[in-house]
């Protein structure tokens, strides 16, 4: 069985043609909730849901948004914990193998700008994050959410040609992750940082940043 949306957009062209797009989806529909956990699409959802809640914005207080969607996020784990009848520990937090993270994305939605800005975010920068968020693709929104964090200090050359390197792996992004003698390259979509430790090599130190020692860097000289 199968359920069958349809959404047509009407739009003007460069030219100034009126012109009507229409998009066809066939999703597959399924009683069995174990088998609806097992290929929830986790991405798609956290993506959802920080864009409903930020759509929540216009009519709600962000604290009664946050309260909403951390009552969703516990009403999904209750659920899949009374339907698939897992028996064990009633203290045991169960988690569905494909949200598994899901409580993390969830976290970080509800510490995002739009949703928890102190008072010096201003009316501008706030409607700025609403903005971008709503017109993020899936990719994006998740890395808005969760930064990547590359390790850069023992990056080498992929070959003979010099200007050409091998793109390190990510690290989780959590401060006990960060090593005082690597340095590691921040990035949510929006922002990048480069954190160094103070005991990097002084070789690289000297390479990338030409200065003497960890001491006599200054963030602000670097700044761009």
């Amino acid at each position: 069985e199968f359920a069958y949306v349809q959404v047509a957009v009407l739009f003007t062209s460069c030219g100034g043609q009126r012109r009507l797009r229409i998009h066809n989806l066939c999703l597959p529909v399924s009683a069995d909730y174990g088998h609806l956990f097992r290929v929830t699409d986790q991405d798609a959802l956290v993506t959802y849901l920080l864009k409903t809640a930020v759509t929540s914005l216009r009519g709600k207080t962000p604290k009664e948004v946050r309260r909403e969607l951390s009552q969703r996020c516990a009403r999904i784990l209750v659920t899949y914990r009374e339907k698939t009848g897992d028996t064990a520990n009633l203290g045991q937090l169960l988690l569905p193998e494909c949200l598994k993270l899901l409580p993390l994305y969830v976290n970080c939605i509800l510490r995002h700008e739009a949703l928890s800005g102190g008072p010096e975010l201003t009316v501008d920068d706030r409607a700025w994050q609403m903005q971008l968020v709503e017109s993020c693709r899936v990719d994006a929104a998740l890395e808005l959410l969760y930064p990547r964090i590359f390790e850069m200090s023992s990056m080498s050359s992929a070959g003979t040609n010099a200007d050409e390197f091998t793109v390190p792996t990510c690290v989780r992004a959590s401060y006990e992750n960060l090593q005082s003698d690597k340095a590691y390259l921040i990035e949510n979509g929006l922002f990048i940082f480069l954190w160094v430790g103070s005991t990097v090599v002084q070789e690289w130190i000297t390479d990338v940043f030409n200065a003497p020692s960890f001491t006599a860097l200054d963030s602000e000289s670097v700044r761009t």
